[in-house]
């Protein structure tokens, strides 16, 4: 008698953990495929719309250094594009423009480099100084054959988590690894564009990049200008 009953509480205990744990399976590939829904839709998002604008602040912070910029894009489909960053404490001063065929480069800290001959190597060219600014919209705007490298729909083990709030935005938030850092990015669940994205290298390095986005707007073509006056600062 005390042996079956010993036996059923083992098997009592047996059920309950594997239910435990096919729970927790379950509810971890349900959070993967809402991550990747979410993902997917903001990836179309931007590669439908007609135009796209923004501002934001990128802050990076290590234990050697740091840095804050400031800057703006703006893009109308299918060539016209800008983008600039300043980071007054330091005097650097980035911009990359677009119209057509025509590129231009230009950064305030004299370098020994050759100009970049393609958008693809002037993005490429800025990511790093730029806290991956130059990169991270950009690719999702442009094609594979324009801009290559790193996209945020190529996270791995991307995970849906709790969703939160930015200068009263309601946000989706998904995690995973994207490149070199730990990343969660804030995705607005009303238009599907980025708002945040936070990331952590293996090395420490902290980034935090904030948008204030909008899309399929008219933009002036002042914003679109090189804008001259700015290089000769």
């Amino acid at each position: 008698m005390r042996y079956t009953q010993t036996v059923k509480f083992a098997l009592a205990i047996f059920l309950v953990a594997f239910v435990g744990v096919a729970v927790f399976f379950v509810l971890r590939i349900q959070r993967h495929q809402s991550a990747e829904r979410i993902l997917n839709k903001m990836a179309t998002v931007y590669r439908n719309c007609k135009s796209y604008q923004d501002s934001g602040t990128a802050q990076l912070v290590s234990e050697r250094f740091g840095a804050t910029l400031q800057f703006t894009t703006a893009f109308v489909r299918p060539d016209r594009f800008r983008y600039e960053y300043m980071d007054r404490a330091k005097d650097n001063h980035l911009i990359i423009w677009r119209k057509g065929k025509n590129v231009t480069f230009w950064w305030s800290i004299p370098v020994d480099l050759p100009a970049p001959k393609s958008f693809g190597l002037a993005i490429a060219a800025a990511t790093g100084v730029s806290i991956g600014t130059t990169h991270t919209i950009p690719t999702l705007l442009f094609s594979k054959s324009e801009i290559s490298g790193w996209r945020l729909t190529d996270m791995v083990n991307a995970t849906q988590v709790e969703d939160a709030t930015t200068e009263n935005v309601d946000c989706f938030r998904v995690k995973g690894r994207v490149a070199a850092f730990n990343t969660v990015v804030w995705i607005d669940k009303r238009t599907f564009l980025v708002r945040r994205i936070e990331g952590i290298s293996d090395h420490g390095v902290k980034t935090i990049v904030s948008y204030n986005p909008s899309v399929n707007i008219k933009i002036p073509d002042a914003a679109l200008e090189y804008n001259i006056t700015l290089r000769q600062r």
